[in-house]
């Protein structure tokens, strides 16, 4: 009995090294979904659907200073059909952004004067070109949805385009 118990305990203290060995030398893809951008300062309130331009050029900030590697969401999804075992061994972000708001079109534009990031942007196709009815109590500025010129020049720029849905019903 006693053999079994230490057996039992090695094999958990084993598991565990594993466990240490696969989060200290693996990683998983990490991705990143944001829907507004703030264009004026920290707010009082914080949306949880928008984020301070300030906030988002940090991060980019950081995830170069770890090292990690900005891809777009399709190059992920190629990555994981074509060579998995890449997106243990490499840190690979993804941004993604909701709903295609005017605001993201902005910083997109803005940030692609210093610095070049991939990135998806999805947009609810019947809406293009008006204001963004359905979280109106969130919205920030009155932000509007891209229209079809602007999702091509983001398209033209190196950006993926992705349907969100046809009307962004409330759920």
């Amino acid at each position: 009995v006693k053999f079994l118990m230490d057996l039992g305990f090695e094999i958990g203290r084993l598991a565990g090294f594993f466990v240490y060995l696969k989060n200290r030398f693996f990683y998983q893809p990490v991705i990143l979904t944001f829907h507004q951008i703030d264009d004026g300062p920290e707010p009082e309130i914080q949306s949880k659907y928008a984020l301070t331009k300030k906030k988002f050029h940090r991060l980019i900030e950081e995830i170069e200073r770890k090292g990690e590697r900005l891809i777009s969401l399709g190059e992920l999804i190629r990555l994981s059909e074509t060579c998995p075992e890449r997106l243990f061994f490499y840190p690979f972000v993804a941004f993604t952004f909701d709903d295609a708001y005017l605001s993201v079109f902005r910083l997109i534009q803005e940030s692609f004067r210093n610095r070049r990031f991939p990135a998806t942007v999805f947009a609810p196709v019947h809406c293009l070109g008006e204001k963004a009815g359905w979280n109106t109590a969130s919205s920030i500025g009155g932000d509007r949805i891209m229209t079809l010129e602007e999702l091509q020049t983001l398209y033209d720029e190196g950006i993926e385009i992705g349907s969100h849905c046809l009307t962004h019903p409330k759920l």
